[in-house]
């Protein structure tokens, strides 16, 4: 009768692997921890599969990460990091497999240069005031492509000097 429990516990599905067969870990890290002008700071964002099956993403027009990735200055509102009147590629976005124990990851080198959604050119550039930024990173995966099933958000504060 023993044998018979644990044959029956055995096939239920629910094994300690099963919940890791999908995971994701994202990380954000900003270098140096401050920066000014002179010597940017280097965001570099990771998201590795950790699990046992293939996680897709959103791969970003021209085989982009799928992180995103946001900046908020030191009142706390979002800074523009790129300008909003530029022209992007244009091409879809698609989906992409991340492999067991593979990763994307994301470089942006914040160099103090913000934007402004100004109509005026000379108005669209503007230096990043001094103080603790917060960069937030965030990558959206699932089991099958074209689905949003999971996302997971991080972030990192680093010093801008003037």
């Amino acid at each position: 009768m023993i044998g018979l429990l644990i044959l029956i516990a055995g096939c239920g599905g629910k094994s300690p692997t099963a919940t890791q067969a999908l995971s994701v870990n994202l990380v954000v890290n900003p270098a140096p921890a401050a920066g000014d002008a002179a010597h940017p700071v280097i965001l570099t964002a990771k998201a590795r599969n950790t699990g046992l099956k293939t996680a897709w993403y959103s791969s970003q027009c021209m085989g982009g990460p799928g992180i995103g990735l946001h900046v908020f200055g030191p009142d706390g509102a979002e800074v523009l990091i790129r300008d909003p009147f530029a022209q992007g590629p244009a091409c879809p976005d698609g989906y992409a497999p991340l492999q067991p124990a593979k990763s994307v990851q994301l470089i942006f080198e914040f160099t103090g240069v913000l934007y402004a959604r100004s109509d005026e050119p000379s108005e669209r550039i503007y230096p990043a005031p001094p103080g603790t930024y917060t960069a937030v990173v965030d990558f959206g995966f699932a089991d099958q492509p074209g689905v949003s099933q999971f996302e997971i958000e991080r972030s990192a504060t680093f010093e801008w000097g003037p």
